[in-house]
């Protein structure tokens, strides 16, 4: 695999040192990293190296430099997040943060205060609005990137070529010497797809130096992986390759044959390709690879018979549990596993949430980690949770619990971002077992919503004790049930497309459905 993108190299020390010298820091801090970079260029020979543990950790001993570490770090990838949201070309090899400075600015602020060494550092001198933070954060204006690397491919094969897009609308190969026109390893013959492994900055962390969370797996496989689709359509014109990313929600990366890309949305992917195979550009072996892959876009749109279906289906568990819940005088806890912001899964939610409200239930417990996500600057999919919480307040008087607002650990509790447990203990089981107190304190009926791969881990824990558990599996995707191993977890089949509806749409669906079968509102 190439050098890892989320690590500090040789060649960054150089930037470091301006940033010490910018903030008029001590010579002798000045003088030892100075120091310390001849040293690593006599014995590395190679200024593009990634710097080792050991090494960073030499770094981290002095706390300032450490500081100015995640400075450089964070404000190099919030930048570089930045352009690749706002689909913006840089033709320069080089690219200041000066130059998007004011765009970036509160969500670099926010990010650095995430970080414990900087929240710590500057909470006794002013903290967030105190004159000596905000000059630490101007500091970084001037700092300049030279890798605009956006997204970056690399074959699983440790001594295959890496493809890297860029922000300047290029792509490449890495570490080989096939040209872009030639892009692409042996292809068997009964398939035009390749598998990558999948390298993308992560904003938010920093191998050895940077990481706030801990957690950031979710108990979830790791997805890094992507399909390159090898476009070999007779008649093409411009389109390359394609490639996309396994178990995602899919933009396409559409790699035409000048070296650019462009980006097509979930909700447009079918008619892209639809009017690609039209034209001639793709042929029907392309197409039919990645309808296999995300058959879910393919889907034909939800009617409402089928809706009416799942409908009764939800209910009939439903009334099951409260059933049990007759027999022996537990109270009932409804856990609803979501791929976040899902509207396959949204649509399965308000049901319940419908079905719930009829059978007296007036509490959610929900997992919000996306809105904190979002809060401090990650790029956070959170339309359907602030929806899902909109709803049950405001139309259902349902009351909804913040399980991330204040976090359990032993006899402490503290807000995201969790600083104030032991650093090497925040996980996602410690998360869990913070959830497990604040639903076994609510001691009665209720709805938990959490992300699939947190399902197993309550399910086996201790709520069963205290709870009759019902847990429905709202991902609605049998292959990503089956990889976290949750498909009998009561698993709702919707195999339908419901990209183009709207969240309110898909609410106004439920509730028509719920006054037929109810005859109320």
């Amino acid at each position: 695999m190439p050098d890892s993108i989320d690590k500090l190299k040789i060649s960054d020390i150089d930037q470091l040192i301006s940033l010490t010298i910018n903030a008029k820091c001590e010579h002798r801090l000045i003088s030892n990293l100075k120091k310390f970079k001849e040293i690593l260029l006599n014995t590395a020979n190679q200024k593009n190296r990634p710097l080792k543990a050991d090494e960073l950790q030499q770094l981290c001993s002095d706390k300032i430099t450490q500081l100015y570490m995640i400075l450089f770090f964070l404000a190099k990838n919030t930048a570089l997040e930045h352009l690749r949201l706002k689909h913006k070309p840089f033709k320069d090899e080089v690219v200041l943060i000066s130059q998007v400075w004011h765009e970036i600015k509160e969500t670099l602020t926010n990010k650095l205060l995430l970080s414990r060494e900087i929240n710590s550092y500057f909470k006794e001198r002013g903290g967030r609005n105190g004159e000596e933070f905000k000059t630490f954060v101007a500091l970084s204006k001037t700092i300049q990137i030279d890798d605009l690397m956006s997204e970056k491919f690399a074959t699983n094969d440790r001594e295959g070529p890496t493809c890297s897009l860029f922000i300047n609308e290029k792509y490449m190969l890495k570490d080989n010497a096939i040209a872009p026109s030639n892009i692409g390893i042996t292809k068997t013959p009964l398939s035009c797809k390749e598998e990558y492994a999948l390298s993308d900055r992560k904003l938010c962390y920093h191998a050895y130096l940077y990481d706030p969370f801990r957690f950031g797996g979710g108990g979830e496989p790791e997805f890094g992986t992507a399909y390159r689709y090898i476009n070999e359509c007779k008649t093409r014109k411009n389109i390359e390759s394609i490639f996309t990313v396994k178990y995602s929600e899919p933009e396409l990366t559409v790699l035409l044959k000048n070296g650019s890309f462009t980006k097509i949305a979930a909700g447009n992917i079918t008619d892209y390709l639809e009017q690609k195979k039209h034209e001639g550009e793709i042929d029907e072996k392309l197409y039919n690879e990645i309808k296999s892959d995300y058959p879910h876009l393919f889907y034909p749109i939800l009617n409402i018979d089928i809706a009416e279906h799942i409908y009764h289906q939800i209910k009939e568990l439903i009334n099951k549990g409260v059933a049990k819940t007759k027999l022996n005088g537990k109270p009932l806890l409804i856990v609803l596993a979501e791929i976040h912001n899902s509207k396959n899964s949204f649509l399965l939610q308000i049901m319940v949430l419908l079905i719930a409200k009829e059978i007296g239930i007036r509490h959610v417990l929900l997992e919000t980690i996306n809105l904190y996500h979002k809060k401090y600057g990650w790029d956070a999919p959170v339309e359907a949770t602030n929806r899902l919480i909109q709803f049950s307040l405001t139309d259902l008087a349902i009351h909804v619990k913040d399980l991330e607002s204040k976090l359990h650990y032993n006899n402490i509790e503290t807000p995201y971002p969790y600083h104030d447990l032991p650093e090497g203990m925040i996980s996602e089981e410690i998360r869990e077992a913070s959830w497990i107190i604040d639903a076994n304190a609510l001691n009665d009926n209720a709805i938990l919503i959490l992300g699939a791969g947190h399902l197993n881990g309550i399910l086996n824990s201790k709520l069963k004790d205290t709870f009759v558990v019902l847990p429905i599996n709202c991902t609605c995707d049998k292959r990503y049930s089956d990889a976290l191993s949750i498909t009998n977890s009561n698993f709702i089949d919707l195999e339908n497309n419901l990209t183009p509806l709207t969240l309110d749409e898909i609410i106004n669906i439920a509730q028509k459905i719920h006054k037929k079968i109810e005859g109320t509102d």
